[in-house]
């Protein structure tokens, strides 16, 4: 019997350290703060921020020590979703104990007399007619009775639909913690993966497989501007792949995400795929005058002298002379030269070079691959849920207030008294002004 008196003592001291204000204002505080420290410190992933950086930027033993509390993920530490999740228990204790209360305040009729709590005033009993058809159509009295009016009752909620939508965003922010996933996919033209590149909280990376394969059908650049230099939009043509087949293709852009299976993918970037570069080339050799588009290390012309030459690489900007592609030869007598071949002199290669094939550069078309941005959360419907509930509250809160009015004519006299969950003075001066007695004058009964 002791053992069950000790344990029930140690629940209630625990439940009156969740149901205190102090608390709160304490994690409120303790969370600024973290927020604050989030702002000085790198965060990762980070562009071009690596483990290695960070050696260089703290000495071993603060950064071994910023490494323990996870400082460099900090929104994702175990610290900063401890004190989270202290927050929301704070908030779901706060709620139950005040649940008993709303309850009856709900279910309860408006009383029959004001309280003393109440603001009381007098004024001519001829102000009745000033009162709104809301008001007196009230409750039926006597003569002299007092009749009761009441609005906004639901206002009472406002709490509770405020502390639901913080602590289910507080929910859903740990349930991202805990399941969600980001990482970067990259995809050249014509290749599918499934590994998708994370880096960790302390700056390395590692790698993890989705539940399906993502196939990059191709990949381009929508330009404009004069000589369409300018880049209007990245562009992927994605396919989905389960057990070998195609479920899903998409076209994929900055703001057109691809959503698949809990994952969502992002065009964010791309990166030069020397492999993937194509150019098309006007040919006259032996065999004739004709275009061809190749790839590098491609065969694309043999001289009347036996000479072979062969696309080594392209460049989109060739020390400021435009597009190029080099050329690399292999002579009858097995040496190797190579040139560059310009795209804005065409036959300048064939001029400089008498006996050897003619090669122009009609077009390059550098090869890029995509880099996607992944993400798994599966916490937006909860946190939407939550954000809406606040929104509910706050305007429960700013524009709807729980009020009672009581009024009875006694004689040549009506006698008023006004209640309000809030703002009961500011309620009482409206309704003083509404019967066309001003401000309240020394000595007037206000209880």
């Amino acid at each position: 019997m002791r053992s069950v008196t000790v344990l029930w003592r140690a629940v209630d001291a625990i439940w009156r350290v969740f149901v205190s204000l102090r608390l709160t204002l304490g994690l409120l505080i303790a969370l600024g703060l973290a927020m604050a420290l989030g702002t000085f410190l790198p965060q990762l992933p980070q562009q071009g921020m690596s483990s290695a950086q960070l050696e260089l930027l703290y000495p071993g033993w603060l950064l071994e020590g910023l490494r323990l509390f996870q400082a460099f993920d900090l929104f994702h530490s175990w610290w900063f979703s401890t004190l989270l999740m202290a927050l929301c228990l704070n908030l779901l204790a706060c709620s139950l104990s005040r649940i008993p209360e709303l309850l009856r305040v709900l279910r309860a009729a408006a009383p029959g007399e004001p309280p003393p709590s109440a603001s009381s005033f007098t004024a001519p009993g001829t102000a009745v007619a000033r009162l709104s058809r809301a008001f007196v159509e009230g409750a039926r009295a006597g003569p002299e009775e007092w009749r009761v009016a009441e609005r906004g009752r639901v206002g009472r909620l406002s709490f509770l639909a405020v502390h639901a939508g913080l602590g289910l965003v507080l929910i859903g922010g740990a349930w991202s913690q805990l399941s969600g996933r980001e990482g970067s996919l990259v995809l050249a033209p014509g290749e599918q993966g499934e590994e998708l590149v994370v880096r960790r909280s302390d700056g390395r990376l590692e790698r993890t497989r989705l539940p399906f394969s993502l196939r990059c059908r191709d990949f381009f650049m929508e330009r404009h501007g004069a000589g369409m230099a300018g880049v209007r939009d990245y562009v992927s043509l994605l396919e989905v792949v389960e057990a070998g087949r195609v479920v899903r293709s998409q076209r994929l852009e900055v703001n057109t995400p691809l959503s698949h299976g809990g994952f969502s993918f992002y065009q964010t970037s791309f990166q030069r795929a020397p492999d993937r570069d194509r150019a098309l080339l006007g040919i006259r050799d032996r065999a004739g005058e004709r275009r061809i588009e190749a790839g590098p290390g491609t065969c694309v012309a043999e001289g009347p002298d036996g000479s072979r030459h062969f696309l080594d690489s392209l460049r989109e900007d060739f020390q400021g002379l435009g597009e190029a592609v080099r050329i690399r030869s292999q002579l009858a007598d097995g040496r190797e030269r190579s040139y560059w071949v310009l795209g804005r002199y065409p036959g300048f290669a064939q001029r400089n070079r008498p006996g050897g094939a003619g090669i122009d550069l009609l077009e390059a078309r550098p090869g890029h691959a995509t880099i996607l941005g992944v993400t798994r959360d599966p916490s937006p419907p909860l946190v939407y849920l939550g954000a809406l509930l606040l929104c509910a509250g706050l305007v429960l809160v700013f524009f709807v207030r729980h009020r009672r009015i009581w009024w009875r004519v006694r004689g040549q006299e009506l006698e008023v008294a006004c209640w309000s969950h809030r703002a009961q003075a500011a309620f009482a001066s409206g309704m003083r002004s509404r019967l066309g007695l001003g401000e309240r004058a020394d000595g007037e009964g206000e209880g």
